[in-house]
Protein backbone atom coordinates (compact mmCIF):
# COMPACT_ATOMS: atom_id res chain seq x y z
CA UNK A 1 0.00 0.00 0.00
CA UNK A 2 2.76 2.30 0.80
CA UNK A 3 4.43 2.35 -2.63
CA UNK A 4 1.30 2.97 -4.69
CA UNK A 5 1.37 6.58 -5.28
CA UNK A 6 4.83 6.20 -6.30
CA UNK A 7 3.99 3.60 -8.88
CA UNK A 8 1.27 5.69 -9.86
CA UNK A 9 3.56 8.44 -10.29
CA UNK A 10 5.63 6.54 -12.54
CA UNK A 11 3.16 4.63 -14.46
CA UNK A 12 2.10 8.24 -16.02
CA UNK A 13 5.33 9.40 -16.27
CA UNK A 14 7.07 6.22 -18.17
CA UNK A 15 5.74 3.37 -20.30
CA UNK A 16 7.11 -0.12 -19.67
CA UNK A 17 9.75 0.30 -22.63
CA UNK A 18 10.93 3.92 -21.31
CA UNK A 19 11.18 3.42 -17.48
CA UNK A 20 14.79 3.25 -16.73
CA UNK A 21 15.12 0.86 -14.54
CA UNK A 22 13.10 -2.33 -12.77
CA UNK A 23 10.49 -1.54 -9.77
CA UNK A 24 9.82 -4.69 -7.79
CA UNK A 25 7.64 -4.32 -4.61
CA UNK A 26 8.04 -8.00 -3.12
CA UNK A 27 5.78 -8.69 0.42
CA UNK A 28 8.09 -9.93 3.29
CA UNK A 29 8.25 -13.55 3.79
CA UNK A 30 4.86 -13.88 6.02
CA UNK A 31 3.42 -10.18 5.12
CA UNK A 32 0.63 -9.73 2.68
CA UNK A 33 0.83 -11.51 -0.29
CA UNK A 34 3.31 -13.82 0.75
CA UNK A 35 2.94 -16.76 2.97
CA UNK A 36 4.70 -16.99 6.28
CA UNK A 37 7.77 -18.49 7.57
CA UNK A 38 8.21 -22.69 8.13
CA UNK A 39 7.20 -23.29 11.48
CA UNK A 40 9.36 -26.20 11.47
CA UNK A 41 12.33 -24.30 12.60
CA UNK A 42 13.56 -20.84 14.15
CA UNK A 43 12.97 -18.11 11.53
CA UNK A 44 14.96 -14.91 11.48
CA UNK A 45 15.49 -12.27 9.82
CA UNK A 46 18.60 -12.84 7.97
CA UNK A 47 16.55 -15.62 6.68
CA UNK A 48 13.96 -13.47 5.41
CA UNK A 49 16.57 -10.93 4.42
CA UNK A 50 18.55 -13.56 2.74
CA UNK A 51 15.25 -15.19 1.04
CA UNK A 52 14.74 -11.25 -0.59
CA UNK A 53 18.45 -11.40 -1.75
CA UNK A 54 17.20 -14.82 -3.53
CA UNK A 55 14.48 -13.89 -4.98
CA UNK A 56 16.30 -10.15 -6.63
CA UNK A 57 18.83 -12.54 -7.72
CA UNK A 58 17.03 -15.08 -9.24
CA UNK A 59 15.12 -12.54 -11.20
CA UNK A 60 18.73 -12.16 -13.04
CA UNK A 61 19.21 -8.88 -11.26
CA UNK A 62 23.27 -7.99 -11.21
CA UNK A 63 22.36 -5.57 -8.65
CA UNK A 64 20.01 -3.71 -6.59
CA UNK A 65 18.91 -1.17 -4.60
CA UNK A 66 16.93 -1.98 -1.18
CA UNK A 67 14.20 0.24 0.28
CA UNK A 68 12.73 -0.55 3.36
CA UNK A 69 10.41 1.27 6.24
CA UNK A 70 9.22 -0.66 9.61
CA UNK A 71 10.40 -4.07 9.62
CA UNK A 72 11.60 -3.51 5.88
CA UNK A 73 14.18 -1.51 7.21
CA UNK A 74 15.55 -4.15 9.28
CA UNK A 75 15.99 -6.76 6.21
CA UNK A 76 17.81 -3.88 3.97
CA UNK A 77 20.30 -3.17 7.05
CA UNK A 78 21.06 -6.95 6.68
CA UNK A 79 21.06 -6.78 2.73
CA UNK A 80 23.08 -3.86 2.26
CA UNK A 81 25.70 -5.51 4.81
CA UNK A 82 25.96 -9.02 3.71
CA UNK A 83 24.79 -9.15 0.20
CA UNK A 84 27.17 -8.29 -2.77
CA UNK A 85 24.03 -8.13 -5.30
CA UNK A 86 22.68 -5.03 -3.09
CA UNK A 87 24.44 -2.22 -4.06
CA UNK A 88 23.15 0.54 -1.62
CA UNK A 89 19.61 1.28 0.45
CA UNK A 90 17.31 4.00 1.26
CA UNK A 91 15.48 3.58 4.82
CA UNK A 92 12.01 5.64 5.77
CA UNK A 93 12.77 4.10 8.92
CA UNK A 94 15.78 4.56 11.07
CA UNK A 95 14.58 3.64 15.01
CA UNK A 96 17.63 5.04 17.47
CA UNK A 97 18.61 4.25 21.24
CA UNK A 98 18.96 7.39 23.17
CA UNK A 99 22.44 8.16 23.34
CA UNK A 100 24.21 6.58 26.59
CA UNK A 101 26.16 9.62 27.64
CA UNK A 102 25.24 13.55 27.91
CA UNK A 103 26.18 15.01 24.85
CA UNK A 104 29.04 17.34 25.05
CA UNK A 105 27.25 20.71 23.51
CA UNK A 106 23.44 21.31 24.62
CA UNK A 107 21.05 20.92 21.43
CA UNK A 108 20.23 22.84 18.92
CA UNK A 109 16.65 23.74 18.78
CA UNK A 110 16.48 21.36 15.65
CA UNK A 111 17.86 18.12 17.59
CA UNK A 112 15.33 19.10 20.67
CA UNK A 113 12.58 18.69 18.66
CA UNK A 114 13.65 15.57 17.12
CA UNK A 115 14.20 13.71 20.31
CA UNK A 116 10.79 15.03 21.05
CA UNK A 117 9.24 13.57 18.25
CA UNK A 118 11.02 10.24 18.81
CA UNK A 119 9.82 10.26 22.37
CA UNK A 120 6.29 10.96 21.19
CA UNK A 121 7.13 7.95 18.27
CA UNK A 122 8.19 5.73 21.29
CA UNK A 123 4.90 6.64 23.03
CA UNK A 124 2.53 6.88 20.58
CA UNK A 125 3.67 5.43 17.53
CA UNK A 126 5.08 1.62 18.20
CA UNK A 127 2.04 0.11 19.79
CA UNK A 128 1.60 -1.99 16.87
CA UNK A 129 4.97 -2.88 17.05
CA UNK A 130 4.92 -4.11 21.29
CA UNK A 131 1.11 -6.15 19.94
CA UNK A 132 3.12 -7.92 17.58
CA UNK A 133 6.61 -8.45 19.37
CA UNK A 134 4.49 -9.15 23.00
CA UNK A 135 1.59 -10.85 21.59
CA UNK A 136 1.48 -12.28 18.08
CA UNK A 137 -0.80 -14.77 18.50
CA UNK A 138 -3.89 -12.40 19.11
CA UNK A 139 -3.00 -10.30 16.59
CA UNK A 140 -2.11 -12.80 14.23
CA UNK A 141 -5.71 -14.27 14.45
CA UNK A 142 -7.15 -11.03 14.57
CA UNK A 143 -5.26 -10.07 10.89
CA UNK A 144 -6.25 -13.96 9.64
CA UNK A 145 -9.98 -13.37 10.31
CA UNK A 146 -10.98 -11.51 7.16
CA UNK A 147 -9.38 -9.34 4.53
CA UNK A 148 -10.68 -6.47 6.04
CA UNK A 149 -9.24 -6.88 9.46
CA UNK A 150 -5.59 -7.19 7.44
CA UNK A 151 -6.69 -3.60 5.95
CA UNK A 152 -7.78 -1.94 9.09
CA UNK A 153 -4.60 -2.90 10.53
CA UNK A 154 -2.09 -2.37 7.83
CA UNK A 155 -3.63 0.71 6.14
CA UNK A 156 -6.06 2.62 8.39
CA UNK A 157 -4.29 2.09 11.85
CA UNK A 158 -1.33 3.89 10.97
CA UNK A 159 -2.74 6.71 9.78
CA UNK A 160 -4.38 7.46 13.01
CA UNK A 161 -2.08 6.04 14.98
CA UNK A 162 -0.83 9.35 16.96
CA UNK A 163 -3.34 10.72 19.48
CA UNK A 164 -2.47 13.87 18.31
CA UNK A 165 -3.03 13.81 14.72
CA UNK A 166 -6.22 14.43 13.00
CA UNK A 167 -7.39 12.82 9.60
Amino acid sequence: MEFLPVLEVLRKKYTPSTLPYNVIVPSLPGYAFSEGPSLDRQWSMQDGAHMMDRLMVGLGLKGYIAQGGDIGSYFCRILAKESDSCKGMHLNFCKMSAPKSEPREAPTEAEKKGLERAKDFDSFGSAYAREHGTRPATIGVVLSSSPIALLAWSVIIPVNQHPRTSH
